[in-house]
Protein backbone atom coordinates (compact mmCIF):
# COMPACT_ATOMS: atom_id res chain seq x y z
CA UNK A 1 0.00 0.00 0.00
CA UNK A 2 1.34 3.17 -1.12
CA UNK A 3 2.00 6.51 1.31
CA UNK A 4 -1.44 8.29 -0.35
CA UNK A 5 -3.09 5.20 0.47
CA UNK A 6 -2.42 4.41 3.89
CA UNK A 7 -2.89 8.49 4.64
CA UNK A 8 -6.32 8.01 2.81
CA UNK A 9 -7.34 5.02 4.80
CA UNK A 10 -6.03 6.84 8.27
CA UNK A 11 -8.10 10.00 7.48
CA UNK A 12 -10.71 7.87 6.88
CA UNK A 13 -10.65 5.79 9.83
CA UNK A 14 -10.56 8.49 11.66
CA UNK A 15 -13.82 10.06 10.50
CA UNK A 16 -15.74 6.99 10.86
CA UNK A 17 -15.04 6.98 14.86
CA UNK A 18 -18.28 7.97 15.69
CA UNK A 19 -20.13 4.89 13.64
CA UNK A 20 -18.51 2.72 16.10
CA UNK A 21 -21.00 1.79 18.64
CA UNK A 22 -18.63 -0.51 21.06
CA UNK A 23 -16.84 1.43 23.81
CA UNK A 24 -14.09 -1.06 23.62
CA UNK A 25 -14.16 -0.94 19.74
CA UNK A 26 -13.96 2.63 19.40
CA UNK A 27 -11.06 2.80 22.40
CA UNK A 28 -9.19 0.66 20.21
CA UNK A 29 -9.69 2.71 17.06
CA UNK A 30 -8.29 5.89 18.43
CA UNK A 31 -5.38 4.16 20.34
CA UNK A 32 -4.38 2.72 17.01
CA UNK A 33 -4.71 6.05 14.76
CA UNK A 34 -2.89 7.81 18.09
CA UNK A 35 0.18 5.53 17.55
CA UNK A 36 0.38 5.48 13.47
CA UNK A 37 0.28 9.41 13.48
CA UNK A 38 2.76 9.80 16.01
CA UNK A 39 5.14 7.97 13.62
CA UNK A 40 4.26 10.54 10.60
CA UNK A 41 6.23 13.58 9.53
CA UNK A 42 4.47 16.94 9.54
CA UNK A 43 3.86 17.30 6.05
CA UNK A 44 1.51 13.99 6.21
CA UNK A 45 0.05 14.93 8.90
CA UNK A 46 -0.84 18.42 7.69
CA UNK A 47 -2.45 16.53 4.69
CA UNK A 48 -4.19 14.26 6.79
CA UNK A 49 -5.45 17.52 9.27
CA UNK A 50 -6.84 19.66 6.22
CA UNK A 51 -9.05 16.40 5.30
CA UNK A 52 -10.53 15.21 8.32
CA UNK A 53 -14.00 16.39 8.71
CA UNK A 54 -14.08 17.88 12.10
CA UNK A 55 -18.23 18.07 12.25
CA UNK A 56 -17.99 14.40 12.91
CA UNK A 57 -15.21 13.92 15.22
CA UNK A 58 -15.18 17.04 17.32
CA UNK A 59 -18.61 15.66 18.35
CA UNK A 60 -16.60 12.77 20.21
CA UNK A 61 -15.89 14.67 22.68
CA UNK A 62 -18.90 15.35 24.03
CA UNK A 63 -18.37 12.06 26.53
CA UNK A 64 -17.39 11.34 30.31
CA UNK A 65 -15.13 8.55 29.53
CA UNK A 66 -11.39 9.72 29.62
CA UNK A 67 -10.39 6.79 28.30
CA UNK A 68 -12.06 7.92 25.20
CA UNK A 69 -11.42 11.69 25.20
CA UNK A 70 -7.83 11.82 26.47
CA UNK A 71 -6.38 9.76 23.35
CA UNK A 72 -8.72 11.71 21.37
CA UNK A 73 -7.76 15.21 22.49
CA UNK A 74 -4.16 14.10 21.80
CA UNK A 75 -4.55 13.35 18.22
CA UNK A 76 -6.97 16.81 17.69
CA UNK A 77 -4.25 18.77 19.05
CA UNK A 78 -1.74 17.26 16.74
CA UNK A 79 -3.74 17.46 13.99
CA UNK A 80 -4.92 21.41 14.94
CA UNK A 81 -1.11 22.21 15.23
CA UNK A 82 -0.33 21.56 11.89
CA UNK A 83 -3.10 24.22 10.49
CA UNK A 84 -3.35 27.48 10.19
CA UNK A 85 -4.58 29.30 13.38
CA UNK A 86 -8.64 30.40 13.19
CA UNK A 87 -9.03 27.70 10.18
CA UNK A 88 -10.82 24.96 12.44
CA UNK A 89 -12.97 27.70 14.23
CA UNK A 90 -14.04 29.08 10.43
CA UNK A 91 -14.91 26.40 8.97
CA UNK A 92 -15.64 23.98 12.17
CA UNK A 93 -17.80 26.38 14.21
CA UNK A 94 -20.55 24.39 15.63
CA UNK A 95 -18.51 21.71 15.61
CA UNK A 96 -15.93 23.80 17.84
CA UNK A 97 -18.87 25.39 20.40
CA UNK A 98 -20.51 21.77 20.69
CA UNK A 99 -16.56 20.33 22.53
CA UNK A 100 -16.46 23.75 24.23
CA UNK A 101 -19.65 23.35 25.59
CA UNK A 102 -18.26 19.81 27.62
CA UNK A 103 -17.39 19.96 31.25
CA UNK A 104 -14.04 18.21 31.02
CA UNK A 105 -10.33 19.68 31.62
CA UNK A 106 -9.03 18.08 28.39
CA UNK A 107 -11.70 18.99 25.95
CA UNK A 108 -11.54 23.01 27.44
CA UNK A 109 -8.08 22.63 27.46
CA UNK A 110 -8.20 21.73 23.83
CA UNK A 111 -11.11 24.00 22.65
CA UNK A 112 -9.24 27.17 24.30
CA UNK A 113 -6.09 26.21 22.88
CA UNK A 114 -7.72 26.47 19.51
CA UNK A 115 -9.65 29.27 20.38
CA UNK A 116 -5.88 31.04 21.82
CA UNK A 117 -4.40 30.29 18.47
CA UNK A 118 -7.49 32.01 16.54
CA UNK A 119 -7.11 35.03 18.11
CA UNK A 120 -3.19 35.13 16.97
CA UNK A 121 -5.08 35.61 13.31
CA UNK A 122 -6.65 39.35 12.98
CA UNK A 123 -8.87 38.22 10.32
CA UNK A 124 -10.46 35.40 12.96
CA UNK A 125 -9.98 37.59 15.44
CA UNK A 126 -12.50 40.11 14.15
CA UNK A 127 -14.80 37.55 13.63
CA UNK A 128 -14.50 35.90 17.13
CA UNK A 129 -15.12 39.50 18.27
CA UNK A 130 -18.51 39.77 17.18
CA UNK A 131 -19.61 36.11 17.96
CA UNK A 132 -21.37 36.48 21.47
CA UNK A 133 -22.03 33.06 21.99
CA UNK A 134 -18.55 31.69 21.92
CA UNK A 135 -17.57 34.91 23.66
CA UNK A 136 -19.97 33.73 26.24
CA UNK A 137 -18.86 30.27 26.84
CA UNK A 138 -15.03 31.66 27.31
CA UNK A 139 -16.20 34.00 29.89
CA UNK A 140 -18.08 31.21 31.84
CA UNK A 141 -14.75 29.62 32.20
CA UNK A 142 -13.61 32.11 34.08
CA UNK A 143 -14.95 30.49 36.94
CA UNK A 144 -14.08 27.45 36.86
CA UNK A 145 -11.76 25.11 39.18
CA UNK A 146 -9.16 24.37 37.10
CA UNK A 147 -6.63 27.21 37.06
CA UNK A 148 -5.26 26.50 33.40
CA UNK A 149 -8.51 26.56 32.19
CA UNK A 150 -9.01 30.22 34.15
CA UNK A 151 -5.64 31.68 33.15
CA UNK A 152 -6.19 30.10 28.89
CA UNK A 153 -10.04 32.20 28.93
CA UNK A 154 -8.09 35.52 30.77
CA UNK A 155 -5.94 35.48 27.73
CA UNK A 156 -8.81 34.82 25.05
CA UNK A 157 -10.80 37.93 26.69
CA UNK A 158 -7.97 40.34 27.30
CA UNK A 159 -6.97 39.90 23.33
CA UNK A 160 -10.81 40.48 22.69
CA UNK A 161 -10.48 43.77 24.94
CA UNK A 162 -7.77 44.97 23.12
CA UNK A 163 -9.83 44.89 19.83
CA UNK A 164 -11.85 48.26 19.28
CA UNK A 165 -15.03 45.88 18.33
CA UNK A 166 -14.20 43.46 21.02
CA UNK A 167 -14.07 46.27 23.89
CA UNK A 168 -17.21 47.47 23.14
CA UNK A 169 -19.08 44.18 23.17
CA UNK A 170 -16.87 43.34 26.33
CA UNK A 171 -18.43 46.43 28.50
CA UNK A 172 -21.56 47.15 27.22
CA UNK A 173 -23.31 43.23 25.59
CA UNK A 174 -21.37 41.21 28.51
CA UNK A 175 -21.88 43.96 31.09
CA UNK A 176 -24.22 42.57 33.25
CA UNK A 177 -22.44 39.21 33.26
CA UNK A 178 -18.75 40.44 34.44
CA UNK A 179 -20.48 42.42 36.88
CA UNK A 180 -22.61 39.49 38.25
CA UNK A 181 -18.60 37.57 37.89
CA UNK A 182 -17.32 40.23 39.72
CA UNK A 183 -19.95 39.59 42.55
CA UNK A 184 -20.18 35.84 42.68
CA UNK A 185 -16.95 35.38 45.20
CA UNK A 186 -13.66 37.54 45.93
CA UNK A 187 -11.59 34.85 43.52
CA UNK A 188 -13.88 35.07 40.51
CA UNK A 189 -14.45 39.08 41.01
CA UNK A 190 -10.26 39.22 41.22
CA UNK A 191 -9.98 36.97 38.24
CA UNK A 192 -12.00 38.85 36.14
CA UNK A 193 -10.62 42.69 37.37
CA UNK A 194 -7.59 41.66 36.39
CA UNK A 195 -8.61 40.96 32.83
CA UNK A 196 -10.47 44.52 33.05
CA UNK A 197 -7.04 46.04 34.42
CA UNK A 198 -5.11 44.71 31.71
CA UNK A 199 -7.29 45.72 29.20
CA UNK A 200 -7.32 48.74 30.45
CA UNK A 201 -3.51 49.47 30.76
CA UNK A 202 -3.49 48.06 27.21
CA UNK A 203 -4.66 51.39 25.53
CA UNK A 204 -5.92 55.11 26.70
CA UNK A 205 -9.65 53.59 24.97
CA UNK A 206 -9.54 50.58 26.86
CA UNK A 207 -9.58 52.44 30.54
CA UNK A 208 -12.06 54.66 28.89
CA UNK A 209 -14.50 51.87 27.90
CA UNK A 210 -13.99 50.36 31.71
CA UNK A 211 -13.98 53.29 33.54
CA UNK A 212 -17.53 53.99 31.57
CA UNK A 213 -18.79 50.59 32.44
CA UNK A 214 -17.98 50.90 36.15
CA UNK A 215 -15.67 48.08 36.36
CA UNK A 216 -12.90 50.15 37.73
CA UNK A 217 -15.53 51.72 40.42
CA UNK A 218 -16.05 47.93 41.37
CA UNK A 219 -12.40 47.69 41.65
CA UNK A 220 -11.27 50.64 44.22
CA UNK A 221 -14.52 49.98 46.53
CA UNK A 222 -12.60 46.80 47.26
CA UNK A 223 -9.67 49.00 48.29
CA UNK A 224 -11.80 49.70 51.47
CA UNK A 225 -13.29 46.18 51.94
CA UNK A 226 -13.61 44.65 55.62
CA UNK A 227 -11.37 42.14 54.91
CA UNK A 228 -7.59 42.71 54.99
CA UNK A 229 -6.73 40.50 52.59
CA UNK A 230 -9.11 41.81 49.91
CA UNK A 231 -7.68 44.96 50.23
CA UNK A 232 -4.24 43.48 49.79
CA UNK A 233 -5.23 41.93 46.59
CA UNK A 234 -6.70 44.83 45.08
CA UNK A 235 -3.72 46.92 46.15
CA UNK A 236 -1.46 44.58 43.44
CA UNK A 237 -4.37 45.72 40.62
CA UNK A 238 -3.93 49.10 41.50
CA UNK A 239 -0.63 48.92 41.31
CA UNK A 240 -0.75 47.76 38.14
CA UNK A 241 -2.94 50.30 36.85
CA UNK A 242 -1.01 52.52 38.56
CA UNK A 243 2.10 52.20 36.54
CA UNK A 244 0.63 53.33 33.20
CA UNK A 245 0.39 56.98 33.11
CA UNK A 246 -3.59 56.99 31.86
CA UNK A 247 -4.11 54.65 34.74
CA UNK A 248 -2.02 56.71 37.31
CA UNK A 249 -4.32 59.85 36.13
CA UNK A 250 -7.74 57.96 36.80
CA UNK A 251 -6.48 57.25 39.99
CA UNK A 252 -5.74 60.80 41.08
CA UNK A 253 -8.55 61.79 39.36
CA UNK A 254 -10.09 59.74 41.76
CA UNK A 255 -8.76 60.77 44.83
CA UNK A 256 -7.73 57.11 44.82
CA UNK A 257 -3.82 57.95 45.87
CA UNK A 258 -4.69 60.40 48.72
CA UNK A 259 -6.69 58.21 50.35
CA UNK A 260 -4.22 55.45 50.60
CA UNK A 261 -2.11 58.14 51.49
CA UNK A 262 -4.23 58.81 54.34
CA UNK A 263 -4.07 55.01 55.27
CA UNK A 264 -0.11 54.99 55.69
CA UNK A 265 -0.55 58.30 57.84
CA UNK A 266 -3.40 56.56 60.02
CA UNK A 267 -1.70 53.12 60.30
CA UNK A 268 -1.14 53.63 63.83
CA UNK A 269 -4.42 54.66 64.64
CA UNK A 270 -6.09 51.13 63.73
CA UNK A 271 -3.94 47.98 64.37
CA UNK A 272 -5.50 46.34 61.52
CA UNK A 273 -4.78 48.82 58.50
CA UNK A 274 -1.36 48.49 59.87
CA UNK A 275 -1.45 44.98 58.20
CA UNK A 276 -1.68 47.13 54.88
CA UNK A 277 1.44 48.82 55.26
CA UNK A 278 4.29 46.24 53.29
CA UNK A 279 1.15 46.32 50.37
CA UNK A 280 1.03 50.44 50.46
CA UNK A 281 4.91 50.89 50.89
CA UNK A 282 4.85 49.07 47.66
CA UNK A 283 2.54 50.55 45.99
CA UNK A 284 3.78 54.04 46.63
CA UNK A 285 7.56 52.73 45.97
CA UNK A 286 6.73 51.52 42.33
CA UNK A 287 4.29 54.98 41.48
CA UNK A 288 7.32 56.56 42.73
CA UNK A 289 9.79 55.16 40.22
CA UNK A 290 8.47 56.74 37.49
CA UNK A 291 7.50 59.83 38.89
CA UNK A 292 9.03 60.70 41.92
CA UNK A 293 8.89 64.54 42.78
CA UNK A 294 5.49 64.65 42.36
CA UNK A 295 4.94 61.29 44.60
CA UNK A 296 7.33 63.09 47.22
CA UNK A 297 5.82 66.60 47.32
CA UNK A 298 1.96 65.24 47.05
CA UNK A 299 2.43 62.51 49.95
CA UNK A 300 5.29 63.74 52.21
CA UNK A 301 3.41 61.63 54.74
CA UNK A 302 4.17 58.44 52.10
CA UNK A 303 7.87 58.67 52.52
CA UNK A 304 8.20 59.70 55.77
CA UNK A 305 6.70 56.77 56.64
CA UNK A 306 8.97 54.21 54.32
CA UNK A 307 11.71 56.16 56.39
CA UNK A 308 10.11 55.35 59.59
CA UNK A 309 9.69 51.66 58.81
CA UNK A 310 13.35 51.48 58.16
CA UNK A 311 14.89 52.92 60.96
CA UNK A 312 12.29 51.16 63.24
CA UNK A 313 14.19 48.07 61.87
CA UNK A 314 10.30 45.82 61.65
CA UNK A 315 11.88 42.66 60.07
CA UNK A 316 8.70 41.96 58.86
CA UNK A 317 8.34 44.82 56.75
CA UNK A 318 11.68 45.94 56.43
CA UNK A 319 12.46 44.19 53.27
CA UNK A 320 9.63 45.60 51.51
CA UNK A 321 10.87 48.80 52.81
CA UNK A 322 14.13 48.71 51.52
CA UNK A 323 13.02 46.79 48.12
CA UNK A 324 10.40 50.21 47.66
CA UNK A 325 13.74 52.60 48.53
CA UNK A 326 15.72 50.17 45.96
CA UNK A 327 12.82 50.99 43.25
CA UNK A 328 12.58 54.66 43.92
CA UNK A 329 16.51 55.06 43.39
CA UNK A 330 16.58 53.19 40.12
CA UNK A 331 16.33 56.43 37.92
CA UNK A 332 18.88 59.90 38.37
CA UNK A 333 15.39 61.80 39.09
CA UNK A 334 14.70 59.30 42.19
CA UNK A 335 17.99 59.38 43.68
CA UNK A 336 17.70 63.88 43.06
CA UNK A 337 14.51 63.20 44.73
CA UNK A 338 15.68 61.52 47.61
CA UNK A 339 18.61 64.08 48.14
CA UNK A 340 16.18 66.90 48.25
CA UNK A 341 14.81 65.31 51.40
CA UNK A 342 17.69 66.63 53.55
CA UNK A 343 18.91 64.59 55.86
CA UNK A 344 16.71 61.56 55.48
CA UNK A 345 18.87 59.74 53.25
CA UNK A 346 21.78 60.26 54.98
CA UNK A 347 19.94 58.80 58.29
CA UNK A 348 18.66 55.69 56.25
CA UNK A 349 22.32 54.89 54.94
CA UNK A 350 23.32 54.80 58.29
CA UNK A 351 20.50 52.61 59.20
CA UNK A 352 21.30 50.92 56.22
CA UNK A 353 24.82 50.03 57.15
CA UNK A 354 24.28 49.01 60.68
CA UNK A 355 21.34 46.14 59.02
CA UNK A 356 24.38 45.10 57.28
CA UNK A 357 26.38 44.51 59.86
CA UNK A 358 23.87 43.01 62.49
CA UNK A 359 20.83 41.57 61.03
CA UNK A 360 20.46 38.21 59.73
CA UNK A 361 21.77 37.07 56.19
CA UNK A 362 18.61 36.83 54.18
CA UNK A 363 17.94 41.07 55.60
CA UNK A 364 21.25 41.65 54.21
CA UNK A 365 20.88 40.17 51.45
CA UNK A 366 17.79 42.30 50.99
CA UNK A 367 19.88 45.39 52.06
CA UNK A 368 23.01 44.54 49.42
CA UNK A 369 20.96 44.55 46.27
CA UNK A 370 19.03 47.49 46.98
CA UNK A 371 21.97 49.35 48.33
CA UNK A 372 23.06 48.29 44.43
CA UNK A 373 20.03 50.18 43.20
CA UNK A 374 20.86 53.37 45.49
CA UNK A 375 24.44 53.70 44.12
CA UNK A 376 24.17 52.33 40.13
CA UNK A 377 24.39 55.01 37.75
CA UNK A 378 24.61 53.81 34.25
CA UNK A 379 27.55 55.11 32.00
CA UNK A 380 25.30 57.18 29.93
CA UNK A 381 24.16 59.36 32.98
CA UNK A 382 27.09 59.97 34.99
CA UNK A 383 28.44 63.47 35.51
CA UNK A 384 29.98 65.48 38.43
CA UNK A 385 26.75 65.88 39.84
CA UNK A 386 25.32 62.39 40.17
CA UNK A 387 28.68 60.74 40.46
CA UNK A 388 29.14 63.32 44.00
CA UNK A 389 25.59 62.68 45.27
CA UNK A 390 26.56 58.21 45.16
CA UNK A 391 30.17 58.88 46.43
CA UNK A 392 28.50 60.97 49.62
CA UNK A 393 25.74 58.05 50.32
CA UNK A 394 28.28 55.76 50.21
CA UNK A 395 30.79 57.04 52.25
CA UNK A 396 28.01 57.50 55.11
CA UNK A 397 27.78 53.39 55.31
CA UNK A 398 31.12 54.34 57.56
CA UNK A 399 34.33 54.72 58.25
CA UNK A 400 35.47 52.59 55.99
CA UNK A 401 32.68 51.43 53.49
CA UNK A 402 34.37 49.72 50.99
CA UNK A 403 36.02 47.28 53.24
CA UNK A 404 32.44 46.41 54.47
CA UNK A 405 31.45 45.64 50.79
CA UNK A 406 34.13 43.09 50.45
CA UNK A 407 33.80 41.61 53.56
CA UNK A 408 30.74 39.94 51.71
CA UNK A 409 32.37 39.29 49.19
CA UNK A 410 34.78 37.09 51.07
CA UNK A 411 31.49 35.04 52.47
CA UNK A 412 31.58 31.27 52.22
CA UNK A 413 27.93 31.50 51.03
CA UNK A 414 27.14 32.16 47.06
CA UNK A 415 24.34 34.54 47.88
CA UNK A 416 25.77 36.91 50.10
CA UNK A 417 28.83 36.82 48.41
CA UNK A 418 27.58 36.84 44.77
CA UNK A 419 25.53 40.22 46.71
CA UNK A 420 28.47 41.97 47.47
CA UNK A 421 30.21 41.28 44.26
CA UNK A 422 27.08 42.99 42.29
CA UNK A 423 27.41 46.22 44.73
CA UNK A 424 31.42 45.89 44.15
CA UNK A 425 30.71 45.66 40.21
CA UNK A 426 28.28 48.85 40.97
CA UNK A 427 30.92 50.85 42.65
CA UNK A 428 33.53 49.78 39.71
CA UNK A 429 31.62 51.60 37.10
CA UNK A 430 32.23 55.12 38.96
CA UNK A 431 35.26 57.13 38.83
CA UNK A 432 35.31 57.27 42.55
CA UNK A 433 35.07 53.21 43.06
CA UNK A 434 37.51 53.02 40.94
CA UNK A 435 39.79 55.26 42.74
CA UNK A 436 38.86 53.23 46.03
CA UNK A 437 39.59 49.91 44.30
CA UNK A 438 43.11 50.84 43.41
CA UNK A 439 43.82 51.87 46.54
CA UNK A 440 42.30 49.07 48.39
CA UNK A 441 44.84 46.87 49.93
CA UNK A 442 44.80 43.52 48.39
CA UNK A 443 41.54 43.91 46.84
CA UNK A 444 43.23 43.50 43.18
CA UNK A 445 44.97 39.97 43.88
CA UNK A 446 41.21 39.04 45.38
CA UNK A 447 39.69 40.23 42.03
CA UNK A 448 42.21 38.14 39.74
CA UNK A 449 42.37 35.05 42.30
CA UNK A 450 40.41 32.34 40.21
CA UNK A 451 40.93 29.64 42.91
CA UNK A 452 39.02 31.18 45.64
CA UNK A 453 35.51 31.09 43.74
CA UNK A 454 33.80 27.78 43.51
CA UNK A 455 30.25 29.17 42.76
CA UNK A 456 29.24 29.65 39.21
CA UNK A 457 27.35 32.55 39.88
CA UNK A 458 30.34 34.26 41.99
CA UNK A 459 32.55 33.59 39.05
CA UNK A 460 30.58 35.45 37.08
CA UNK A 461 29.83 37.99 39.24
CA UNK A 462 33.77 38.90 39.77
CA UNK A 463 34.38 38.73 36.27
CA UNK A 464 32.01 41.29 35.91
CA UNK A 465 33.99 43.56 38.21
CA UNK A 466 37.23 42.81 36.40
CA UNK A 467 35.75 43.58 32.80
CA UNK A 468 34.57 46.69 34.01
CA UNK A 469 37.47 47.91 35.90
CA UNK A 470 39.38 46.45 32.65
CA UNK A 471 37.61 49.25 30.40
CA UNK A 472 38.70 52.34 32.73
CA UNK A 473 40.11 55.23 30.70
CA UNK A 474 41.34 57.37 33.45
CA UNK A 475 44.74 57.10 34.50
CA UNK A 476 43.53 55.41 37.90
CA UNK A 477 45.74 51.96 37.08
CA UNK A 478 48.86 51.44 36.58
CA UNK A 479 49.63 49.25 32.84
CA UNK A 480 50.21 46.51 34.26
CA UNK A 481 46.97 46.26 36.51
CA UNK A 482 45.06 46.92 33.36
CA UNK A 483 47.16 44.39 31.80
CA UNK A 484 46.22 41.48 33.49
CA UNK A 485 42.21 42.60 34.27
CA UNK A 486 42.02 42.05 30.20
CA UNK A 487 44.06 38.70 30.23
CA UNK A 488 41.45 37.72 33.05
CA UNK A 489 38.54 38.80 30.86
CA UNK A 490 40.12 37.20 27.58
CA UNK A 491 40.42 33.89 29.63
CA UNK A 492 36.62 34.54 30.59
CA UNK A 493 34.50 33.63 33.77
CA UNK A 494 34.94 29.97 34.11
CA UNK A 495 38.74 29.60 33.33
CA UNK A 496 40.52 27.37 35.15
CA UNK A 497 44.15 27.91 36.13
CA UNK A 498 46.26 25.32 35.79
CA UNK A 499 49.40 24.46 38.09
CA UNK A 500 52.38 23.33 35.92
CA UNK A 501 55.04 23.36 38.53
CA UNK A 502 54.61 21.04 41.81
CA UNK A 503 56.50 22.20 45.00
CA UNK A 504 57.40 18.52 46.97
CA UNK A 505 59.10 18.37 50.18
CA UNK A 506 61.73 16.68 50.69
CA UNK A 507 62.12 13.43 53.03
CA UNK A 508 63.94 14.24 56.36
Amino acid sequence: MSVNDRMTQLTENFSKLPEISDRDTKKSAIEEIKAKLETLPTDQLKEIAQNVNYNLVLPELASDDRELIDPLCDILRKLFDTLEGGEVYSKYREALITALRVNEVPVKMLTLRELTRTIQDPIALSILCKDSYVLDLILKNVADEDLTIVQMSGVILKKIGEDANGLKILCKQFHKDLTELISKNSTVGFRVLEIIVDISVHSKEGLQACEEAGFLNNLILLLSDNEILVQLNALELVTKLALHPEGLNYLERNDVLQELAEKIVQANEDPLSSLLIPGLIKFFGNVAQNTPNEIFSNYPGVIAALFEVIEAENLQILPIALDTLGHISVRVEGKYALDDLGDAMPRVLKKLADVLRRLPSEIKIRALNNLGLILKVEEFEQDNRILSLTKSWFDLLGDDPLDLIVSFCKQPFADIRGAGLEVLGIIALQMWGQEYIANAPGLIEFLLDRSIESFKECKEAKFEVVRTLSRTTADIFDANTIQRFKQFVTEGPMYVETITDVATEGAL
